[in-house]
C-alpha cells in the first residue's frame, strides 16, 4: 500500500507543481504586460505598492500550499497510520517543488532552465544567487535534498 501512495505522491506532486508553475508564470506575464503599458514615470510612483503585494501574494501562496502539503499527510497518516512515511512524504513535497515549480516558471517565461528569480525579497531565490555567482549549479543544489529523501523513503519501504 505504501509503495503506491509513494509513487502516485510522485506523479501528482509533479502534476500540481507543473500547475503552480504554470499559475504563477502567467501571473508574473500579466504583471509585465501591465508594467510595460505604464510609463516609468507612473512606475515609480506605484513600486513599492507592487513589491508589497508581491510580498503579500508570494506568503499568502505559501500558506496555502502548505496547508495543502499538511492536509495530504494527514490523510496518508489516516490510510496507514505509519507517521514517518506522512512526514517523508511531506519532504518529498517540498523537494519535489524546489524543483519543478522554478523549472516551469522558468520555461513558462521563456528564460531557459538556468533562469532563477528576480525577486531579491525570496530567500530562496537569493541563496540560489549566489551559489551560481560561486559556480554551483542550481539544480545541483535542488536535487540533493530530493535524493536524500527518495532513498530514505526508499530504505524505509
Amino acid at each position: 500500500m505504501e509503495l503506491i501512495i509513494f509513487l502516485s505522491s510522485i506523479l501528482f506532486w509533479i502534476v500540481y507543481y507543473i500547475f503552480e508553475g504554470l499559475h504563477d508564470s502567467a501571473f508574473i506575464k500579466e504583471r509585465d504586460v501591465i508594467k510595460e503599458k505604464v510609463n516609468d514615470e507612473k512606475y515609480k510612483t506605484i513600486d513599492a505598492q507592487v513589491k508589497y503585494y508581491e510580498r503579500l501574494w508570494h506568503k499568502y501562496d505559501n500558506f496555502e500550499k502548505s496547508l495543502v502539503k499538511i492536509v495530504f499527510s494527514i490523510f496518508v497518516f489516516i490510510i496507514t497510520n505509519n507517521l514517518l512515511f506522512s512526514f517523508q512524504l511531506l519532504c518529498l513535497a517540498v523537494t519535489i517543488r524546489m524543483i519543478m515549480h522554478d523549472l516551469v516558471v522558468a520555461l513558462g517565461l521563456g528564460k531557459g532552465i538556468n533562469h532563477i528569480g528576480p525577486s531579491e525579497d525570496i530567500w530562496w531565490d537569493s541563496f540560489l544567487r549566489r551559489m551560481n555567482n560561486a559556480g554551483v549549479n542550481q539544480y545541483f543544489i535542488k536535487t540533493i535534498p530530493l535524493t536524500v529523501i527518495l532513498l530514505w523513503i526508499i530504505y524505509s519501504l
